[in-house]
């Protein structure tokens, strides 16, 4: 099913930025043509069906966490 999403974009300095408006991702390009083609592929790799290549090999790894502060809805934003 092909859907059709609505493009912003603008020059930053010696770059031009598009936008997809209706989802959070954007690109750029030393054109904006470049922009446009850059957004679109990034669409088409955003909405590209996942795939496994292979399985990591994980022996042997240890997994640690270090924490000395329990997150909380009070704390987050705090470094």
């Amino acid at each position: 099913m092909e859907q059709n999403y609505t493009a912003k974009v603008w020059q930053e300095g010696d770059w031009f930025v598009a936008q997809c408006l209706e989802i959070d991702i954007a690109s750029k390009g030393e054109t904006e043509e470049d922009a446009l083609a850059n957004l679109k592929e990034a669409l088409e790799l955003r909405f590209e069906p996942q795939s496994a290549t292979s399985v990591a090999d994980l022996k042997g790894f240890r997994w640690f966490a270090r924490s000395t502060q329990k997150l909380g809805r009070n704390n987050l934003n705090r470094p």
